[in-house]
């Protein structure tokens, strides 16, 4: 993922709420990065610089509920991330199969996937 988001020139837009996720999961990303707590807040910082964070009440209701129909019964909290997604029209970027699964057969947007994926 990082090498995505540091090596390449994406416009990479996320609600607000991935702020949230990525404090929530901190210790999570502190050991699967095998790096300090100090690294861990300097390569934050970066990421969070590189995206650009769009409050919720930019989504129509009309894209909420088309989010809502794919996601709900597969995975709540990505609701949020392909609400935005299918409103900016722009691709969902995601390793999770069952929400690339639910997404595919809906065929209402295009997923991303940036090699090696």
């Amino acid at each position: 993922m990082a090498d995505v988001l540091l090596g390449q020139n994406y416009l990479i837009y996320a609600p607000q709420f991935l702020i949230v996720e990525l404090f929530k999961h901190k210790e999570r990303i502190l050991k699967r990065s095998k790096s300090g707590a100090n690294d861990l807040c300097d390569w934050l910082d970066v990421i969070i610089q590189k995206i650009d964070f769009v409050r919720n009440e930019s989504v129509s209701n009309k894209n909420f509920y088309k989010a809502y129909t794919i996601c709900a019964d597969v995975d709540p909290k990505d609701i949020t991330y392909l609400d935005l997604a299918i409103e900016l029209k722009s691709p969902f970027w995601t390793k999770d199969k069952p929400i690339i699964t639910a997404i595919q057969q809906s065929g209402i947007i295009e997923l991303f996937t940036p090699q090696p994926f």
